[in-house]
């Protein structure tokens, strides 16, 4: 389940662990909102969003290189590279929302959370973003499962993505 507050306010600082306001890069299943509303609820929990933009995250790209037990298949990781910025959703969470999108993320088993800069409306912010631990990353590609390609293409949709990245999207169906 997830929760937004009216608040609108914008942070450029750098997220601490204690801070009151988190932004978070998704780029994968995490971009759905009713993907991460019914993965909350199905445990109990409630996602507090303060804000959600449209980000790029520079000099990266998607990669399908980690497999899944959840899912089944493989999910979205990134690294550094390609020519064009990832396009991805930034939330805004407070301090118990970040320990919660922790948890689904397997911080620090499996994802490991890092600071970047993502670019929002011609504007820097530091957002935490998760990438897959050096040890559970495979030397090959690891497809994804239909659906979740689906629940990514629902985000891109609602998102207004760009086509270019909806298209490299549909090629893994």
């Amino acid at each position: 389940m997830l929760r937004s507050e009216s608040r609108n306010r914008r942070t450029n600082r750098r997220p601490g662990e204690h801070a009151l306001q988190h932004w978070v890069f998704a780029y994968g299943s995490n971009m759905d909102l009713d993907d991460l509303a019914q993965w909350c609820g199905a445990r109990g929990e409630q996602l507090t969003l303060l804000e959600t933009r449209v980000g790029e995250l520079p000099a990266h790209r998607l990669v399908w290189n980690y497999h899944s037990e959840a899912r089944g298949g493989g999910a979205a990781n990134v690294e550094a590279g390609g020519s064009r910025p990832l396009p991805g959703l930034l939330l805004q969470t407070n301090g118990k929302g970040l320990a919660l999108l922790d948890r689904k993320e397997g911080h620090p088993r499996r994802y490991r959370r890092e600071l970047a800069s993502v670019v929002s409306q011609g504007e820097a912010i530091e957002a935490w973003v998760y990438r897959v631990l050096p040890e559970f990353i495979q030397s090959r590609v690891v497809l994804p499962t239909p659906t979740y390609v689906q629940i990514l293409l629902r985000a891109a949709r609602r998102w207004e993505l760009p086509e270019w990245h909806r298209e490299e999207l549909r090629a893994l169906l």
